[in-house]
């Protein structure tokens, strides 16, 4: 199957998203909440090439957002500002040890923060030199 002509591939990489009034309806917050949280890089705001600003649905569970992703995001901030690169960071597949296939979000909601901050840390400076 291929995909049409036009489409963006970073939304088979990134998958669903929200808009800011979706996810403040889902995470219970204001506008200004909302903003603050992005500011603080407790949420993971994308912004299109045409000025419309997505929130990858990955990050949150159960109207909450997954704990350990601001510590995430804050060390992948000492690299590349880059939030599109954090998101496909975040969400794609990747190969752990047994051959298993995991996402690093499915990980952190997973209660392996410790682990992904510090991977986080490593990739920030890796993207960095």
């Amino acid at each position: 199957m291929t995909e049409p002509s036009g489409a963006n591939p970073w939304a088979k990489v990134v998958g669903p998203c929200y808009i800011a009034e979706s996810l403040q309806r889902e995470l219970g917050m204001t506008p200004s909440e909302l903003a603050a949280a992005v500011r603080e890089l407790r949420v993971l705001r994308l912004s299109t090439s045409d000025g419309v600003d997505l929130y990858p649905a990955f990050q949150t569970r159960a109207g909450h957002v997954v704990p350990g992703l601001e510590a995430v995001l804050q060390e992948l901030a000492n690299g590349p500002q880059a939030p599109w690169m954090w998101a496909q960071w975040l969400n794609a597949p990747i190969m752990r040890p047994g051959g298993v296939s995991r996402r690093r979000i499915e990980e952190l909601a997973a209660g392996n923060a410790a682990a992904i901050v510090r991977e986080a840390r490593n990739t920030a400076a890796a993207w960095s030199s």
